[in-house]
Parts: structure tokens; sequence; C-alpha cells
């Protein structure tokens, strides 16, 4: 009697992700079609998987044509999310723009004022001072917001505070949109580039139930933990301030280790 040869699994941890359909898409509306191509291309495999009618070799061309088909399918996802995350990105620097000319308005003798205040609320407890910039953001005050930037070491809040002063709705759409966007974008390519290492698997058609290391990987660290922090921080433009860059990408910290590292990672219980 022989012994049976263990059935292979998808090589990589990218394909095995894409089989599960574990990826993190863009909440809403942005990653619904996503999502429901994904679950597609999970069932359409699964059925192929399950069929008792087909010998190997039929499965693998059946599965073949199906990850054809779902790559047509998934590369006008990636345009949507470049084309979304572009607008957002725009939008961006426009605020910047803004910001900038809102700064460059005051005149010398508001800079002088904005000196002497910042002197004034550098006495100040820093309840009051937090009340005195909601004031100053409530009456829309750009020489009192200049003041408090004069105190602020990274200027990034108080950049901020002059921004959503200038121009709220598009400051909104920044800070709602920016983030997952950017998230969307890395997660549709990752996709993009998993669907050619699942079909250089063997048997792709074969189910691969997530583990709970994907799982956990994607709940702790979202897009990050699979594409890396340095993937998203290139997506955004260099020429998008600091002040903006930190509400179009995902909060640092720590994250489970991008899928490059993964894969040289041995499962848990391997001997």
């Amino acid at each position: 009697m022989t012994n049976k040869t263990p059935h292979p699994k998808p090589a990589t941890p990218a394909a095995r992700r894409l089989r599960a359909a574990v990826f993190p898409l863009s909440a809403g509306d942005a990653g619904a079609s996503g999502r429901a191509l994904l679950a597609g291309l999970r069932d359409d495999l699964d059925k192929i998987a399950g069929s008792d009618r087909m010998t190997a070799l039929e499965r693998d061309r059946a599965a073949g044509a199906v990850l054809a088909a779902f790559k047509a399918n998934w590369s006008r996802e990636v345009t949507k999310a470049e084309v979304a995350h572009q607008n957002i990105v725009a939008e961006a620097k426009e605020l910047a723009a803004g910001t900038r000319r809102a700064e460059e308005s005051l005149s010398p003798l508001d800079v002088r004022r904005a000196e002497r205040a910042a002197d004034l609320l550098a006495k100040l407890p820093l309840g009051e001072r937090a009340a005195d910039l909601d004031r100053a953001l409530d009456d829309r005050d750009l020489a009192r917001l200049a003041a408090h930037a004069l105190l602020d070491p990274t200027g990034a809040a108080s950049k901020r505070a002059i921004a959503v002063t200038t121009d709220p709705a598009r400051f909104q759409r920044v800070l709602l949109e920016g983030r997952p966007a950017t998230e969307h974008l890395a997660a549709a390519r990752a996709v993009a580039a998993a669907v050619d290492e699942l079909a250089g698997a063997p048997e792709p058609w074969r189910r691969a139930p997530s583990t709970s290391q994907d799982l956990m990987q994607v709940a702790n660290g979202g897009i990050a933990s699979i594409v890396g922090q340095d993937v998203l921080r290139q997506l955004v433009p260099v020429d998008v301030p600091g002040y903006l860059r930190g509400m179009m990408l995902p909060k640092p910290g720590p994250v489970a280790a991008p899928q490059d590292q993964q894969a040289q990672q041995p499962p848990a219980g391997a001997a």
C-alpha cells in the first residue's frame, strides 16, 4: 500500500489569502464591487473543487479560465481605485495651497500681534490655551491661529487648524476619504498581484480556508500588515505636506509582518 501524497496548497500567503477572499478592501460603496468579485472568485473555485465529475486536469483548466476572467474584471477595480485616490490627492494639494494663501494674507501688523499673543498664550495653562484655540476656530480668527502656530513645535496641528478654517468642506473630504482611498488602492493592487500568484500555484481551485494568522494579521494591521507601511507612504506624493499626509496614511503602530516576511515563516506546528 503506497502512501498518498499530501494535497499541495497555494504557494504563497497572497495566493492563499486571495483564494479565501481575505483582503481588507474599503468599507462602503468604494469596496462593494471588489468584495463581490472576491466572493465570486472564491465561490467559483469552490464549485470546481467540489465537482466530482472533473479530473484534476479539467479542474486546473476551469480554474485558469475563472482566474483569467477575474483578472480582467479586477483591472477595472484597480483603475477605479487609482482615480479615486488621484482625486483625493488633488483635493489635499488644493487644501495645502489654500492654507499657504491664508498664511501669506496676514499683514506685518497681524504677525506682530500674533507674536505678542503667543507670548501671553505660553503663560496659560494647557486647558485655557486649548479653549482659546477652540474660540479662534469658531471665530475663524487667522491671526489668533497664527499665534497658536508659534507655540506648535511641529506646526502640524496649527496648519490643520488654519486649513479647516479656510476650507472646511475640502478639509472634511481629505480627513474622511484620504486614508480609506490610500488603503483601498494598496489593497486593490495587492489583489492584482495575488491573482498571478494564485494562477501559478499548484491546484489553485483547491480550498484554502483562512488561517487564524491570516485573520489576525488583517484585523491587527489592515492592508499595512500585508503590503508594508513603505508601500502606503509611497502612494501619497511627497508634495502633499506632512500635516495632510498624516490624514491620508494609516496611523503608525505595530502591525503583523508584510506578506514577503510571512512567506518565510513556517506555519504554526510545522516541524
